[in-house]
C-alpha cells in the first residue's frame, strides 16, 4: 500500500523545491562572482605586464634615440675633421707644387746654391711625409665614419617618427 499524497505533502515538496532552487541560485551567483574576480585579476595582471613591457620598450627607444643622436654628432664631427684634413692636404699640395717650381727656378739660375736647394728638397720630402700622414689620418677618419654608420641603429624600426 502506498501512502497518500496530501496537499501538505505537495506544499512541502514545492517548498523544498523552491528552497533548493534558491540555494542553487545563491551558490551559482557566488561562484560566478568568484570567477569574475579571478578573470578580472588575470586581465589586470596581464595588463600590468603589458604596461611594464611598454615602459621597458619606451625606455629602450629613448636610449636608442640618444645613441643615434650621439652617433650623428660624432659623424658630423668626423665629417668636419675630414673636411679640415682635406683642406690642409690641398694647401700642402699647393705648397709642394710651389716649392717644386721654386726649386727648379733656383737650380737653373744659381748653380752655387745647390746645397740650399738640397735643403728645400728635404723640406719637400718632409711635406710629402706630412701629406702621407694626413692621408693616413683621412683614411682612419673615413674608416671611423663608416664604422659609426654601420653601428648606428635604424632611426625607427616601426616606420613611425
Amino acid at each position: 500500500m502506498m501512502p497518500e499524497f496530501t496537499a501538505l505533502h505537495l506544499a512541502m515538496l514545492a517548498g523544498a523545491f523552491v528552497a533548493g532552487v534558491g540555494i542553487g541560485w545563491l551558490l551559482r551567483s557566488d561562484r560566478c562572482a568568484r570567477e569574475k574576480i579571478a578573470i578580472n585579476a588575470g586581465w589586470q595582471e596581464q595588463l600590468e605586464g603589458q604596461q611594464a613591457e611598454h615602459d621597458r620598450l619606451a625606455n629602450r627607444v629613448g636610449e636608442l634615440e640618444r645613441q643615434l643622436a650621439a652617433c650623428r654628432a660624432s659623424e658630423e664631427a668626423a665629417e668636419g675633421a675630414l673636411a679640415e684634413a682635406r683642406s690642409a692636404l690641398e694647401e700642402r699640395e699647393r705648397k709642394i707644387a710651389r716649392l717644386a717650381r721654386q726649386l727648379g727656378s733656383w737650380r737653373a739660375r744659381v748653380p752655387p746654391l745647390v746645397e740650399r736647394y738640397r735643403e728645400r728638397e728635404r723640406e719637400v720630402e718632409e711635406l710629402r711625409s706630412g701629406l702621407d700622414r694626413a692621408a693616413d689620418r683621412i683614411a682612419r677618419l673615413e674608416a671611423m665614419t663608416r664604422e659609426a654608420e654601420r653601428e648606428a641603429p635604424p632611426a625607427d624600426a616601426n616606420g613611425s617618427g
